[in-house]
């Protein structure tokens, strides 16, 4: 019991020295280092532990240290050499490739490097599977967090990028939000200009690829993005709705790209498009004025298209393709916001929200506050409307868009 208790105080000591000296490359360095190697091969499997862990905690610079031993007689030796190495992580694998691409080892160490990184690489391939794989041993599916599964596998380094490639490439988890939000982020932090080909073969069936092709190819990806956006709305399979095109709609909003007015100018005038207001909104993005005529062409389709579900429904993409008119300046942007005052289901208290959102953007439109002695506004709607139906009529033609207050002003 005796002996047992020093030899875990030893271990102990040994494990916290290293890390003490973690930065240390001194000859004391060096002699800790051997000490802890030569201690991997000990009776003790506590021994043999703590030498493990002090070794890991010391860094990948003992990866040089270690090589000689790779080849040893003693499979415990060997086997924990390969331990240690596997729980340095990324920076011993790149210490590795490096001694392999400049061959500053002997042969044999070159051979058992090689083969020792081909095991890891399987080792990462299986790692990396298991934490973007919705189902767990018992097959039940659950949700994982996008962020902490992106930090694990950046934990394994670069070589996690062409097991993601080839997971996206084979369509696994085209569906899963999660994996794709977590891949997409290693991508970004990991990934280089080197996979952009491939990433051009996989966004066209998965489309979180197109945050990390822009990253890499930068403007010259953005053809490509229009053209998926236009084969998307304009082929009669609109899978999935929104969230199957949206990191698409999210790089285009970013490169604000004046080539892609015509494009969306087309879609969102296609009877077909049952997404009006999200491609309206990158067109605000750009804000390029000459969508204003397909806009309006589009507020007349997606007012026949909401009337569709009676009078129960509130169109709210209506209402907000009409605040995206009234930012383009346009006039008529506010009288169809003030003719939504019309619609009986504001009677209901389902809406009352609704109501007050539609009131206030007349509101701030205009300029012009009608409502003071006219709240609560469920019970003033009427004398909301027709006060405001009035004053614009009056007023319409003096209203000036002052762009920088987004509202109008009345030129007296």
């Amino acid at each position: 019991m005796r002996k047992k208790f020093f030899t875990c105080l030893a271990a102990i000591a040994l494990f916290f020295f290293c890390a003490d000296v973690y930065a240390d490359t001194s000859a004391e360095w060096r002699a800790w280092v051997d000490a802890c190697i030569k201690r991997l091969d000990s009776d003790d499997f506590t021994i043999r532990d703590g030498a493990t862990a002090a070794l890991v905690r010391l860094g990948p610079d003992v990866i040089n240290s270690l090589l000689p031993h790779l080849n040893s007689k003693s499979p415990e030796m060997a086997n924990r050499i390969r331990e240690v190495i596997y729980k340095l992580g990324s920076p011993a694998r790149e210490k590795l490739n490096a001694i392999i691409d400049k061959k500053s080892a002997p042969p044999d160490t070159l051979m058992a490097v090689n083969s020792l990184l081909e095991s890891l690489k399987q080792i990462d391939k299986e790692t990396i599977l298991k934490l973007i794989n919705p189902f767990d041993e018992n097959g039940n599916q659950s949700y994982k967090n996008p962020e902490s599964v992106a930090k694990k596998i950046m934990a394994v380094g670069k070589t996690a990028v062409p097991v993601l490639i080839e997971y996206w490439k084979n369509g696994d988890g085209n569906e899963i939000y999660y994996a794709n939000e977590a891949i997409q982020q290693v991508l970004l932090k990991l990934g280089d200009a080197g996979i952009a080909k491939d990433l051009r073969e996989i966004v066209w069936n998965n489309s979180y690829a197109a945050k990390p092709l822009y990253k890499f190819e930068g403007k010259d990806s953005v053809p490509l993005f229009i053209e998926i956006l236009q084969n998307y709305y304009t082929s009669g399979n609109q899978r999935s709705g929104y969230y199957a095109i949206y990191p698409i709609i999210d790089v285009i909003r970013e490169a604000k790209p004046p080539e892609a007015v015509k494009v969306l100018s087309d879609v969102i005038c296609n009877p077909e498009c049952y997404d009006r207001e999200h491609v309206t909104r990158i067109l605000a993005e750009i804000g390029d004025p000459a969508c204003v005529p397909a806009l309006k062409k589009a507020l007349e389709l997606e007012k026949e298209r909401t009337s569709q579900f009676g009078e129960e429904y509130f169109p709210y993409e209506y209402y907000n393709m009409n605040e995206i008119l009234c930012d383009f300046g346009d006039k008529d942007g506010v009288s169809n916001l003030i003719n939504l005052l019309e619609n009986t289901f504001f009677e209901t208290e389902d809406y009352d929200w609704y109501l007050s959102q539609i009131v206030n953007s007349i509101r701030k439109t205009t300029g012009k506050d009608l409502t003071k002695n006219l709240r609560p506004y469920k019970k003033n709607r009427q004398a909301i409307l027709d006060a405001y139906s009035k004053w614009w009529e009056e007023n319409k033609d003096k209203a000036e868009w002052d762009k920088s207050k987004k509202k109008f002003s009345i030129k007296e």
